[in-house]
């Protein structure tokens, strides 16, 4: 685990080719591995199959980027996911960055 406040950008093998803008989750030891999935599929529209391997990586690396369109996009995602995070009492930490 990363603690809360690590910057994924620092760390050369978490970052994609091209990364540019996105979302930077990171994996922690109290958020329910299922909630993470249900978020990753309603907030990236992605499906199970997609989200429960994203899931898995950042819960194996300790976090993942994730690359959004743009910086925009990446905050109004963040923003609610972290949002329902809260609301669940959950410590999920997912951001907007740039590179």
């Amino acid at each position: 685990l990363f603690p809360p406040e690590t910057p994924l950008l620092s760390i050369a093998e978490l970052v994609p080719p091209d990364f540019k803008t996105g979302l930077e989750i990171l994996n922690d030891s109290t958020t329910p591995m299922e909630f993470v999935a249900t978020t990753l599929m309603k907030y990236l529209r992605m499906d199970q199959d997609e989200a429960i391997r994203l899931m898995l990586a950042i819960h194996n690396k300790g976090g993942q980027l994730v690359p959004t369109a743009d910086m925009a996009t990446a905050r109004a995602i963040a923003d609610a996911i972290t949002a329902d995070a809260r609301a669940g009492g959950h410590a999920f930490v997912c951001r907007a960055v740039e590179r």
